[in-house]
């Protein structure tokens, strides 16, 4: 596989050839938007350039928020403060 990197407006993007397929990768970095619209280009070692923006309409798709580490563990450890609390109270 030949993997080259190309930064541009501010993004790192990696585009990878699989030679299985015959097809190039791009990974789209995270995004903190909840729609990401993108293009897709091209171009060959003639300098030729191959826009492909879905009629104008750019390609779109929507990012789920995941659960971070931190907002687990609040949340784990506020139940167990409520369990303790509880349980507190029964003895009292």
């Amino acid at each position: 596989m030949q993997k080259k990197e190309q930064k541009r407006a501010g993004l790192r993007q990696h585009k990878v050839f699989n030679a299985t397929t015959g097809l190039f990768e791009c990974l789209i970095p995270g995004q903190k938007a909840n729609l990401v619209k993108y293009r897709i280009s091209a171009r060959d070692n003639a300098g030729n350039i191959y826009v492909d923006s879905n009629a104008g309409e750019y390609y779109i798709y929507s990012v789920i928020p995941e659960f971070t580490s931190l907002i687990l563990i609040s949340t784990l450890m506020i139940a167990a403060l409520v369990v303790i609390v509880s349980r507190k109270r029964k003895y009292v």
